[in-house]
């Protein structure tokens, strides 16, 4: 939990948040899966800017921004998504996966409202990098457990 964290730390906007989440790793390894969410009372146009700086400074690898939106195309929640990885060697050498969801409810709350979620994985021993690409099933194997848990 202690590796998730110090990624975590480092999130745009975390910080001023209270941010829950859950997190599911492995009893022999180091290798995790971590989720945590956290609003963010500022328009979509800055929280988006202050990620893309993010992925750029602690070296996430991506291509662009994923638009979207849930429920239906017309009246739905506009939504940005990123998928991003990265090799890091700052403890041990591990493949990390980071998807960022930013779920603009602006419309909908009557103020500036992007709900953030951060999926992180983190994968330190080769078997398990089968889980990087779908970590469900990474929950069936009784090595894996699984503990949600407030932040702050």
């Amino acid at each position: 939990m202690a590796t998730a964290q110090k990624v975590y730390t480092l999130l745009p906007y975390i910080n001023k948040a209270k941010p829950y989440g859950e997190y599911s790793g492995c009893t022999k390894t180091y290798d995790f899966y971590n989720q945590v969410s956290y609003p963010v009372m500022l328009p979509m146009e800055t929280v988006n800017a202050a990620f893309l700086n993010y992925f750029s400074t602690e070296k996430w690898e991506f291509t662009e921004a994923t638009p979207g939106k849930i429920g239906s195309p017309d009246n739905g929640i506009p939504t940005i998504r990123y998928d991003v990885y990265r090799i890091t060697s700052k403890d041990l050498p591990a493949f990390e996966r980071l998807q960022v969801y930013l779920e603009d409810q602006s419309t909908i709350r009557g103020e500036d409202y992007i709900e953030v979620r951060a999926e992180l994985m983190h994968v330190e021993t080769k078997e398990n990098l089968r889980y990087l690409i779908d970590p469900l099933p990474c929950y069936s194997n009784r090595a894996w457990w699984l503990w949600i848990r407030l932040f702050k």
